[in-house]
């Protein structure tokens, strides 16, 4: 009995250290599979569901990811906090105000193809000006994109870059091959069309 005990012990010891840990720059720890680190994103699966849907975090949002081998990459050297973290409380005023028409954005997304379409869709739009500077701008437009080989879905957060405060986030949207066979490109579109442009004031 003893033997069996020890074993399952050992089992849980083992099992508890084979997962990835990725943390984000706002403190967030994220117990991950990780699939593959690119130039610009890092891709993985939920530790707990490794048989689900591959996610799509940028590098920029990473400070570190510490393999289940021990071994550490660190991304970052900025100090994480989570009180860097944008905090969201609704305020529908600031759409008419630092996103009205003609104001300057910056767009955030997981990876620069993602950015790519965005900027392209909004440029044709020509309801904001767009800079690739984010001391520029008068408010920030990101992405937050989960994806899966045949389907993806995300929503938009536009935060306030002086408070770095959320101040409206759109509804989650879905997409899949049928929308668009570029699937970073049908989920940006689908949700400038059917979340952003109704909030644009004419």
């Amino acid at each position: 009995m003893k033997k069996v005990v020890l074993i399952f012990v050992l089992f849980i010891s083992v099992n508890a250290f084979s997962q990835d840990i990725i943390t984000k720059k706002n403190a967030e720890k994220i117990e991950a599979k990780v699939v593959e680190v690119g130039l610009d994103a890092v891709k993985y699966k939920k530790f707990s569901n490794q048989s689900g849907p591959t996610y799509v975090i940028s590098k920029s949002d990473i400070h570190d990811i510490l393999y289940e081998n021990g071994t550490r990459d660190v991304f970052s050297s900025e100090e994480y906090s989570a009180s860097a973290a944008p905090e969201y409380k609704e305020n529908k005023d600031l759409l008419k105000t630092i996103a009205a028409k003609g104001k300057t954005v910056y767009i955030d997304a997981p990876d620069k193809s993602s950015v790519s379409h965005a900027v392209k869709k909004l440029k044709n739009l020509g309801y904001w000006k767009i800079t690739d500077y984010k001391g520029d701008a008068d408010f920030v437009l990101s992405f937050d994109i989960e994806y899966n080989w045949n389907a993806t879905n995300g929503y938009a957060m536009f935060i306030n870059p002086k408070t770095n405060e959320i101040f409206y986030k759109t509804e989650k949207t879905f997409a899949d091959l049928s929308d668009d066979m570029n699937l970073k490109r049908g989920i940006i579109y689908k949700i400038i069309n059917e979340e952003i442009v109704p909030l644009m004031i004419k």
